[in-house]
């Protein structure tokens, strides 16, 4: 990344770490953003099955399998924000990908993220298996910094909150092994790794700059 690419990087980190922080914390903002964990694991669900079946059909095992493995982390991240939402009184619907309810706006930094590409190339059966190591790897190994952040900010004064913690730590875990995995499958497809990755973490850090500018502080 260039320099101008590592300020913004730096700043929108630095504004999407104490948002976190900051709402899982409280007790009152700590629903919502337990909500949008669970969507956010929730969701990838059926597109890691569809890749998962494709990646068979291709006779890729190896893949098909760390597939395999991925979407059933997502499986149990999802249950782990579910039965905290309960604890906090909140009824939590299972996620159907085929309902109206679920179709959610592309957010700021998604759209970021992925500009120049369109849905065609970003659904299960089309796109490239660099692309989605790549692209994924960065949000994975982000992601595993997010959750050990949010375990570091949560208070530790009951019960609930000391699974939850618990919780938070063991996903960090998944989400780090899913970027390892990644990363092997982008040196499987790809000799140009290095290139590749740094094209991604360019456009991760203008993503959070998005994300950042539509943040309420």
């Amino acid at each position: 990344m260039d320099f101008l690419t590592q300020i913004l990087d730096l700043t929108g980190k630095g504004a999407k770490a104490y948002v976190l922080a900051r709402q899982i914390r409280d007790r009152k903002t700590r629903p919502h953003i337990l909500t949008s964990l669970y969507l956010s694991e929730a969701s990838s669900v059926p597109y890691l099955e569809a890749l998962q079946k494709r990646a068979k059909l291709e006779g890729k095992k190896w893949l098909s399998q760390q597939l395999q493995m991925h979407a059933s982390d997502e499986k149990k991240h999802s249950r782990i924000f579910a039965y905290t939402l309960e604890k906090y009184g909140k009824k939590v619907e299972p996620f159907d990908p085929n309902s109206k309810s679920s179709e959610q706006k592309a957010s700021p930094m998604f759209i970021a993220y992925f500009e120049g590409y369109d849905r065609e190339q970003l659904i299960p059966e089309n796109i490239n298996w660099s692309v989605y190591a790549a692209s994924t790897y960065v949000l994975e190994a982000s992601s595993a910094k997010d959750y050990k952040l949010m375990a570091k900010a949560l208070p530790e004064d009951n019960l609930q909150e000391r699974k939850l913690k618990m919780g938070l730590l063991s996903i960090a875990k998944d989400e780090a092994r899913h970027a390892n995995y990644l990363h092997e499958v982008l040196k499987r497809e790809s000799p140009k790794v290095e290139e590749i990755l740094d094209f991604w973490q360019a456009r991760h850090a203008k993503a959070l700059w998005a994300m950042a500018n539509h943040i309420n502080f």
